[in-house]
């Protein structure tokens, strides 16, 4: 892919309508920046053209990144809009689509966070602290978009550690000080460079990038790619929506595993490795039981809404202390670390849990976690926070 410093894109929204990014690339508008929502972790607060947007990027070849709308005004804000936007992107990371461009966090002016005590330096700070920080905690190329008068009550970590997406409609972005322009939307409505519109689509933001961002976010390993030295690089993982039957994993000399999972108040039967998966579709999973043929393993889970249970070891459903992983409460995400033998090292090496659970709302799954690693876009766990689990498969791999 040719580079796109110095090309043009757009950044559009559920305002933009059903748009025709066909007509936009053909008018020479060669990326796209899609908002994926505006403030807390809630489905009604998702952008209702988000899914659609990136279906039409993709389908174009267009290369695509996302924003979100802030509104926080406090820390519990701040880390319900990271897991707001991890969520929306673990969704299409699930349909096998990566945003090759930044994951920005769209900070400006509001009446609602002025209202409500948040618009000043120290909140703002605060908010794109937790969440520039968290997306980059998360494997993700974070970016904030901004201007002037915001980017000035920011702190030095924002402006210089940053990417800044710089708005600024009536000139070149000369009052942008710092190290870091990555974007600038230079108009919208008002624009003093280009026609405010496009023919057949309609008034629509435009932009400028910096920085062949593509290349960046591939070759570094972010938003899911696996780092690369070189000019390619391929997602860590591509969704199976259904159940698979076997694994290239799955050889004689590793040790099988068994798991049950508890949904609608009782355990479904015990599953072995991949010949299926452990739940119901649509029915939340409440608790978790897992054990190898050799070794061990420590598990936990996430309620739902909640918090981290403590780890466990055992595998009976009779056992409320360490016999399974749970309160019967709905889970949004569950970590499994695998310890391996020393007869197990010497046959096969060290090995590791390989599992993913599936989002209730959907027949896809989530990317492959191993362990609890944080490599290669993994997040340490299976699973996105909100977000309850009626699917789980698990395997042991090298």
């Amino acid at each position: 892919m040719a580079s796109i410093v110095n090309t043009k894109g757009v950044d559009i929204s559920y305002w933009n309508g059903d748009i025709n990014l066909s007509k936009v690339k053909a008018a020479g508008y060669n990326w796209v920046m899609i908002r994926c929502g505006f403030g807390n972790n809630s489905t009604s607060n998702d952008d209702s053209r988000f899914a659609a947007n990136v279906e039409k990027a993709e389908s174009l070849g267009m290369p695509w990144g996302v924003y979100l709308f802030s509104y926080a005004c406090s820390i519990n804000d701040a880390k319900s809009e990271l897991a707001h936007i991890d969520r929306l992107l673990k969704e299409q990371r699930a349909k096998g689509y990566y945003p090759t461009l930044p994951i920005a966090l769209d900070m400006e002016y509001s009446d609602y966070v002025k209202n409500n005590g948040g618009w000043n330096s120290s909140n703002l700070t605060n908010v794109a602290t937790i969440i520039l920080d968290g997306l980059a905690d998360l494997g993700y190329y974070p970016m904030i978009y901004t201007g002037y008068d915001e980017l000035s009550m920011l702190s030095s970590h924002i402006r210089n550690d940053y990417d800044c997406w710089f708005a600024q409609w009536y000139t070149k972005p000369s009052s942008y000080k710092y190290d870091r322009l990555g974007m600038w939307q230079y108009g919208g409505e008002t624009n003093y460079i280009d026609s405010p519109s496009i023919a057949g689509v309609g008034t629509i933001d435009q932009n400028i990038a910096y920085k062949d961002y593509p290349t960046i976010i591939k070759n570094g390993g972010y938003n899911g790619y696996k780092k690369s030295s070189g000019t390619e690089s391929t997602p860590t993982a591509t969704p199976t929506p259904t159940p698979t039957t076997s694994d290239k994993d799955d050889k004689d000399d590793i040790p099988s595993i068994k798991y049950r999972v508890r949904a609608n108040g009782k355990w479904y039967g015990e599953i072995t490795n991949l010949n299926d998966y452990a739940g119901v579709e649509g029915s939340p999973i409440t608790d978790v039981m897992i054990k190898p043929s050799k070794g061990t393993v420590k598990y936990r889970v996430h309620i739902s809404g909640g918090k981290w249970l403590p780890y466990v070891t055992g595998y009976n459903a009779n056992d409320n202390d360490n016999g399974y992983a749970g309160d019967l409460k709905p889970i949004d995400a569950i970590e499994v670390y695998y310890y391996t033998p020393s007869d197990v090292v010497k046959s096969t090496g060290y090995l590791r849990a390989k599992y993913r659970v599936s989002p209730s709302y959907s027949t896809n799954y989530f990317d492959w976690q191993y362990d609890n690693e944080t490599s290669n876009g993994q997040d340490g766990y299976a699973g996105s926070y909100g977000i309850n689990l009626d699917k789980l498969q698990i395997t042991l791999s090298k």
